[in-house]
């Protein structure tokens, strides 16, 4: 849930509480679902070192009158690793690989023509090898448009929720 998925917040610092407009201002600030104003669906792939590999899809679709939707769903794969233990350097002949899956759902809504407000709720799990676990995390936000040139202040308090532990 920590990986950004726009290269231009990216190289912003991950600076994008206040991001204008666009699908990928959701992931720091759940108040942008709000502004969207057409359909609109957003696919990144990230092939990492290691064979890591990270997906993110997402889709906001705003229904006239009730409000806009918004769902994704992000991955992080690792490629098949050895186990290796103190005794055994080289590995054990056993393999094992790391598999993180979220699931977020959140609805926004524009109040004013500068003002705008969201929720997302993130259903996770994660695997590793023989453990796994599972979390809830809530999202709020709130977006401002300051002028009509484009200041803008945003809020967003992300991913709270519950603990997750191992099993």
């Amino acid at each position: 849930l920590r990986i950004e998925p726009s290269a231009r917040a990216a190289g912003m610092g991950n600076a994008g509480s206040a991001l204008p407009g666009g699908i990928e201002a959701i992931y720091f600030n759940p108040g942008a679902i709000g502004t969207i104003e057409n359909a609109v669906v957003s696919y990144t792939h990230s092939f990492w070192f290691a064979d890591i590999d990270y997906n993110y899809a997402a889709l906001a679709l705003p229904i006239k009158g009730v409000g806009n939707f918004f769902a994704s769903v992000t991955s992080l794969e690792s490629g098949e690793m050895d186990v290796r233990t103190v005794e055994q350097p080289l590995g054990t002949g056993e393999r094992f690989d790391v598999s993180n899956v979220a699931v977020g759902v959140g609805y926004g809504l524009r109040v004013t023509s500068r003002f705008a407000t969201g929720i997302q709720v993130n259903f996770g799990t994660e695997r590793i090898w023989h453990t796994s676990n599972k979390l809830v995390t809530f999202s709020v936000g709130t977006i401002y448009r300051l002028s009509e040139s484009g200041a803008t202040l945003g809020f967003g308090l992300m991913n709270f929720g519950t603990s997750a532990q191992f099993t």
